[in-house]
């Protein structure tokens, strides 16, 4: 039985993507029955997606702490950001939640007894760092998305270039404490550990966990084929390039509003909202509102293709969390992805069904085709979906187990 101390900015209440990886995470450690779990995490004041009741989610905790912050420019939380600077060295914006978290945290590592403590991303880091310095728990760090923020690779951010590492010195040193390193996959861990220099020994990777029993998916009995893409697509994503692909296969008529319907469940660009509007699109796109999480898993059942889109990065170093969303469903996806990177990779294994170059508008129409014609062959129904073993609960809860 292990006793962890998990601290995440984001958890709960479930409205957002790092929300979800991390009460799956949660999920799947509970229900194991081997952890012993405390859990310090935000609460929000102002939230931008609806949310789901902690209870839905099959979480078994020993305690949970809930630090409201609020996300809005007062008096309060200038100096809340202020105090973070004073105890960390380091402050970005939002990041004044650590702060008021530190002092539930140290009352808890103080009378309890941690195997270790489990970080989720930034600002988490900085207490798990803190933690480690004054009281030598054992820290371990999990990074879903590269580290510090503005290192991000283009067009999300600057990249990881000698200037933009001597910015983030305080940080990064700060992150070379942690005794674990996580990461969802190799190409980010990768991409990180050339500036962490982080022993291969001490670097793990755990993709996001599949939970729950696995889905069938819907049978097909000719008709259109349903396509959703669910979740926020904007800025540096977009879906202006699959879009035109719709148009330019509709007005060419190589497909025709019979063969397909795509639906969008969340925010889009504007500029791509305006092209939903315009002439052909009108017939086979849509856009619905955003639902909480667990809705949006009762709609994915009624579809037979989940879209990813990607940005056009030169090197796909994100799995997204509709990749775990889509396999528990049994859905086949569609990703709109650099060709070097980790949808790429999955794509290759036969884990994805469908790839098209994001940058690359007769890709897409021609997957899109390709897609059309396959379910109009007998076999469509036989579809399986391949999850790769180390996505599984059983693989995921033995690495936490090893820590």
């Amino acid at each position: 039985m292990k006793r962890i101390l998990f601290i995440s900015h984001s958890c709960f209440p479930v409205n957002g993507a790092e929300e979800i990886v991390n009460v799956r995470l949660l999920s799947a450690l509970s229900k194991s029955g081997e952890f012993i779990i405390d859990v310090v995490t935000k609460k929000k004041k102002l939230m931008q997606y609806p949310s789901d009741a902690l209870e839905n989610y099959d979480v078994k905790l020993n305690s949970l702490h809930m630090i409201e912050v609020d996300n809005r420019i007062t008096p309060i939380t200038i100096w809340q950001h202020a105090k973070t600077f004073f105890r960390f060295g380091v402050v970005h914006k939002g990041d004044h939640w650590a702060a008021q978290a530190l002092p539930v945290a140290i009352d808890l590592v103080k009378r309890n007894q941690y195997d270790y403590v489990l970080t989720r991303a930034a600002p988490a880091h900085y207490i798990g760092n803190y933690l480690k310095n004054y009281f030598g728990v054992k820290w371990v760090c999990t990074w879903n998305d590269p580290q510090p923020q503005n290192m991000y690779p283009s067009p999300y951010g600057k990249g990881k270039g000698e200037d933009i590492i001597k910015d983030n010195t305080k940080e990064i040193e700060m992150m070379k404490n942690a005794d674990i390193f996580i990461y969802p996959n190799q190409r980010l861990a990768k991409y990180m550990n050339s500036y962490l220099n982080a022993n291969d020994k001490d670097i793990y990777i755990i993709p996001h966990v599949i939970v729950g029993d696995l889905h069938t998916p819907k049978v097909f009995n000719g008709g259109k084929i349903k396509f959703i893409h669910s979740g926020k697509c904007i800025s540096p994503r977009k879906a202006t390039n699959l879009l035109i692909a719709l148009k330019e296969l509709l007005s060419e008529n190589i497909i025709s509003s019979n063969d397909i319907c795509f639906s969008f469940m969340g925010k889009l660009n504007n500029e791509d909202e305006e092209m939903i509007k315009e002439g052909v699109l009108k017939e086979v796109v849509n856009v619905m509102d955003p639902v909480p999480y667990l809705t949006s898993l009762q709609v994915l059942k009624d579809y037979d293709v989940a879209v990813i889109i990607e940005a056009p990065c030169e090197e796909g170093i994100f799995l997204p969390t509709k990749v775990s969303d889509f396999m528990m469903e049994g859905k086949r996806i569609l990703t709109l992805s650099p060709k070097n990177g980790l949808m790429y990779d999955l794509y290759e294994d036969g884990c994805i069904s469908y790839y098209a170059d994001i940058e690359d508008v007769n890709s897409i129409k021609n997957t899109i085709v390709k897609v059309v014609e396959d379910s109009k062959k007998p076999q469509w129904n036989d579809f399986k979906v391949k999850i790769p073993y180390d996505y599984n609960q059983p693989f995921v809860v033995r690495q936490y187990l090893s820590f």
